[in-house]
């Protein structure tokens, strides 16, 4: 690394050729996935350790991680070849071809690990949610995720064909996908990010938990949105740049690079967070622990926790299952993170049946007692005829 002092300031340029704004971008693209990697890190753990329970999802996140360490890779050749430099410090002969191969490698893992963050959420709802409505809902955004994103994933193989013919001004393109395709493979992803982020939210907000319990609750859910705001200013700067061009091009890229980084990791990372209640629980138990005795009462080590939409059953109460997202560490006071959307109302309904039953019983005993007690009273007051007796002392002979 080296640095060259002139009248526009401090110029910091790495042994890889990588000089300006590149730098900081190199620098912010390693930090965030560093963070997005301790996160998913964390995710595992949770599931391996305290959950025990691996599933779909947790792969799908940790797939969504390597396509982001590629985008990474691609970000970093593109800033050794252009991005964050002025155009007039490049030989933009020698190096945009580079800088286009580049650019095209990152956008293309852009919208790949974006793709499997949304699955990865969709295959966690349906791990949660047990409303029928609530998981056809998932189903078909998950659907609707694939589709899209296989779609966006085509035409960036077929923006040119052949494809070296996008990043090679001397291979002759028979096609090239027009501006329209290109606006909506930006729109696309974003359209997915707001069906993804409010699926849930019919089903939050009604809970009824303590209200500590419920802003976390709600607080996870709701940060998803926090991609959507990124995305819309991603978009922003996207339309801002091509309303007004910038002949400077591979310095104008600088600010789209830092939103396109922060997104994708943001994602992964947020998305690691929805699975960490039970390490919250084991680090800090008094967060999510509840002070409503109605929810308490029936929380036990034989009535397994219930997820969004379950509904208790006698029968499987002792039996043993996989812990949910929803489900702490066994034996946690604090080992439900969500009641379910009618958790008063089931609770009074399964009440009522075993006062019901126990009324019953009371009855019954109250009967039987009165049973008892009248046919003891026949036995003392009644006169006792029992004639067979009675004739077998009559007839009997006497003797004097």
């Amino acid at each position: 690394m080296s640095s060259d002092n002139s009248g526009n300031g401090t110029t910091i340029q790495l042994a890889t050729g990588i000089g300006g704004v590149g730098v900081n971008i190199v620098i912010s693209t390693w930090i965030t996935w560093t963070i997005a990697l301790v996160f998913v890190a964390l995710r595992f753990y949770t599931r391996t350790r305290l959950v025990r329970v691996l599933c779909a999802s947790d792969w799908v996140s940790a797939a969504s991680l390597l396509a982001a360490l590629a985008m990474c890779i691609s970000k970093v050749l593109e800033c050794a070849h252009g991005t964050g430099r002025h155009k007039w410090d490049i030989d933009v002969n020698v190096e945009m071809k580079d800088f286009l191969q580049a650019w095209w490698f990152t956008l293309f893992t852009y919208q790949l690990s974006l793709a499997l963050t949304k699955a990865s959420v969709c295959l966690l709802y349906l791990n949660i949610f047990t409303f029928a409505w609530a998981r056809k809902a998932t189903y078909a955004v998950l659907i609707f995720v694939a589709v899209s994103s296989l779609w966006c994933l085509a035409s960036l193989l077929t923006a040119c064909i052949p494809l070296q013919a996008f990043w090679d001004p001397t291979v002759k393109a028979s096609f090239c996908q027009s501006g329209k395709v290109w606006w909506t493979i930006t729109g696309l992803p974003i359209a997915t990010d707001v069906l993804v982020c409010i699926i849930p939210i019919p089903m939050v907000i009604p809970l009824k938990l303590p209200r500590r319990q419920k802003a976390l609750v709600v607080g996870i859910f709701t940060t998803g949105f926090l991609v959507c705001l990124i995305s819309f200013v991603r978009l922003a700067i996207t339309i801002q740049s091509a309303r007004q061009p910038n002949p400077d091009y591979t310095y104008a890229r600088k600010d789209i690079s830092y939103w396109t980084i922060i997104e994708v990791h943001a994602a992964i990372s947020i998305t690691s967070i929805m699975t960490l209640k039970p390490l919250i629980l084991k680090l800090w138990p008094s967060l999510l622990q509840t002070q409503n005795s109605d929810t308490s009462s029936r929380i036990n080590d034989s009535d397994p926790p219930l997820t969004i939409g379950s509904k208790p059953s006698r029968s499987n109460m002792s039996t043993a299952r996989p812990e949910l997202w929803f489900d702490g560490p066994a034996n946690a006071d604090a080992n439900i993170f969500m009641a379910d959307l009618e958790a008063q109302p089931r609770a009074r309904a399964r009440a009522r049946p075993e006062v019901a039953s126990a009324e019953d019983e009371d009855q019954e005993n109250d009967h039987n007692d009165h049973d008892y007690e009248a046919e003891h009273h026949s036995v003392i007051t009644e006169p006792r005829t029992n004639s067979g007796l009675t004739d077998r002392l009559d007839t009997a002979p006497t003797t004097q």
